[in-house]
């Protein structure tokens, strides 16, 4: 017998099922934070639904209906890369009364901004690169 929890793995399995799994290792960052495995996050947004949803939110919060609106999948779909979206920390959401509003999660966002900062981008030796400084 099929407990609920178990139902919903499988639901998200079905949705995230374009996604690879990639093992890796914790990294240790710039500032001697330890980086979960940002490659794996990552690929939460590699699919074109989630992009989409991810997307929308950066405009700003939305309930899980006006995310939906317009959107080719279900709204349960929607929730389903919601869920998934919001366990690779890309999105957080509330209760307002009997709505979820999501919004986009900053703190999830600046982890892999610093996770990409190891990585080298034209001259700089320590692999960040600053931008020019604006002209006058």
């Amino acid at each position: 017998m099929t407990s609920h929890n178990d139902h919903e793995t499988e639901s998200l399995t079905d949705v995230d099922s374009a996604s690879t799994t990639i093992e890796a290792t914790p990294a240790e960052s710039p500032s001697g934070r330890r980086l979960l495995a940002v490659p794996r996050t990552l690929s939460a947004l590699a699919d074109p639904t989630r992009a989409a949803i991810f997307e929308r939110l950066a405009a700003g919060p939305r309930s899980v209906g006006e995310i939906a609106h317009g959107m080719p999948v279900s709204r349960p779909a929607v929730s389903q890369h919601l869920r998934v979206l919001e366990e690779a920390n890309f999105v957080s959401h509330q209760r307002d009364g009997t709505k979820h509003i999501y919004r986009v999660n900053v703190g999830g966002l600046a982890s892999i901004r610093e996770w990409l900062d190891q990585f080298p981008i034209g001259d700089e030796p320590n692999g960040v690169a600053h931008p020019p400084a604006p002209s006058a």
